[in-house]
């Protein structure tokens, strides 16, 4: 099984080359069009078998066959610089287009560094010995040295354009990627939310902050009550539905500067700056409540209720991230030794019992 970076980095190649199919595709609409005006009949020809070629790249793309897709768009283009320039002459500029072969199979997602650079130097090899062969010989087909001169300059912008367009689709897709890696390195894929990483690095920096400015940061420990039982009885498709559910109540019940990611397992850890423990421990409440309330429909007909047990700690001054979390997660054992389901304060109010109303 492929690494999701690389799947990723394969499919923005994909439709790289996708993208230069096309290209290569409306290019060969207007050269047969002005072809047949110019009476041209042998490079009409030639052009519209191009477009056959380039339709079945195009199907092979489709179909994720990469590798001979790229080798039938590089010899089209090969075979078509090579017979234009035969037939028309060097000033015509279809040689131009070999230009083009380089840099969109050094990008291509080829297996091998050693495919790249054998195509890439063979497509240089062919553009020297055309050079050498047919730079000052007479063209098969002779054309008006005003067209000609026209046609080159047409080719050389045609392929100056196409190069420009494909890397700017290029970037686009690397910029794609990027985010898309990003969002795999800090999102847990299952909830949506951090993953423990992202998350700890995020914690170091909101410490240093709300301990400068001398400002409160509560933790809520949740964790799904009996959730073995759930994945033995109803399997891992469940528990990854109660997962979600519960991944979807955090989101909806936390502002957008709180912090939630999936802790570990069944375990989430959500943190509150500006919120003092009472005030964390009410929202860890709303969501507990809000699990509780509606039970998950696993399969037709098959209702699963869940709950999840909270342990809530507010950081002390000079207290690690660390430490607050460790008391926060004493509170949760606490909770689950008291029957699950409920909310526990690390330091409750004397003058409040320590489960929530």
């Amino acid at each position: 099984m492929q690494s999701a970076p690389y799947n990723l980095m394969h499919a923005a190649s994909t439709r790289l080359l996708y993208w230069a199919a096309h290209l290569v595709l409306l290019a060969q609409v207007g050269l047969l069009a002005l072809f047949w005006l110019l009476g041209a009949l042998q490079m009409a020809a030639v052009s519209l078998a191009a477009l056959g070629v380039c339709f079945l790249a195009i199907v092979l793309l489709r179909q994720g066959r990469t590798l001979p897709a790229l080798l039938l768009l590089g010899m089209e283009v090969l075979m078509h610089s090579v017979l234009a320039v035969l037939l028309l002459g060097w000033a015509s500029g279809f040689h131009y287009y070999l230009f083009a072969a380089v840099p969109v199979t050094m990008v291509s997602h080829l297996e091998s560094w050693r495919s790249k650079l054998a195509l890439c130097f063979g497509t240089i090899l062919a553009y020297v010995a055309l050079a050498c062969w047919r730079a000052g010989a007479e063209p098969w087909f002779a054309l008006d040295a005003t067209v000609t001169m026209r046609l080159g300059l047409f080719n050389l912008t045609a392929t100056l354009l196409a190069m420009g367009v494909l890397a700017s689709l290029y970037s686009l897709q690397m910029q794609r990627a990027e985010r898309q890696l990003h969002e795999l390195a800090t999102t847990d894929p299952l909830t949506g939310l951090m993953n423990r990483r992202s998350m700890s690095a995020q914690l170091a920096r909101e410490s240093a902050r709300t301990q400068r400015r001398q400002e409160p940061l509560s933790f809520v420990v949740l964790d799904l009550d009996r959730f073995k039982t759930v994945n033995d009885r109803y399997g891992h498709l469940a528990g990854d539905m109660v997962l979600r559910r519960l991944g979807g109540l955090i989101t909806e019940g936390v502002r957008e500067v709180d912090l939630a990611c999936r802790w570990g397992g069944e375990e989430f850890l959500i943190a509150l700056p500006g919120t003092d423990a009472q005030a964390a421990g009410a929202v860890a409440e709303r969501i507990r409540q809000g699990l509780q309330a509606q039970a998950i429909e696993i399969e037709p007909g098959l209702s699963l209720p869940v709950t999840a047990s909270f342990g809530v700690a507010c950081l002390r001054p000079a207290e690690s991230v660390d430490g607050a979390i460790g008391r926060a997660d004493k509170a949760l054992y606490r909770a689950k030794a008291a029957g699950r389901n409920r909310v526990e304060l690390a330091d409750p109010p004397r003058s409040s019992p320590d489960q929530l109303p």
